[in-house]
């Protein structure tokens, strides 16, 4: 890997897609839970490489990777991580 690569997403080979690029450790393992619950199988693939470790957390980001069957349902399974009007988002009870 050459030094300026880190911030670059590379495409593991196979049938998979990238869902979504996430760049802190809590909402690596919110994602990581959701796709758990699910059965919905991702790979991740770190972009810092050993930065992360000794860091704790990645300028560069975390690549969460689906199969492309899978896609639109793991989409819409993490949607209101990153939707800022959604009642989960904000912390309120839906009614």
């Amino acid at each position: 890997m050459k030094l300026f690569d880190f911030g670059k997403s590379y495409k593991p080979d196979g049938e998979v897609e990238l869902l979504t690029t996430v760049y802190d450790f809590g909402m690596r393992s919110v994602i990581e839970s959701l796709l758990r619950d699910a059965g919905i199988p991702y790979l991740t693939k770190e972009r810092g490489g050993s930065l992360t470790v000794i860091t704790g957390s990645s300028v560069f980001g975390v690549d969460f990777f689906v199969k492309v069957t899978d896609l639109d349902a793991a989409k819409e399974i993490i949607a209101p991580c990153f939707d800022e009007n959604s009642d989960e988002a904000s912390g309120e009870d839906a009614e």
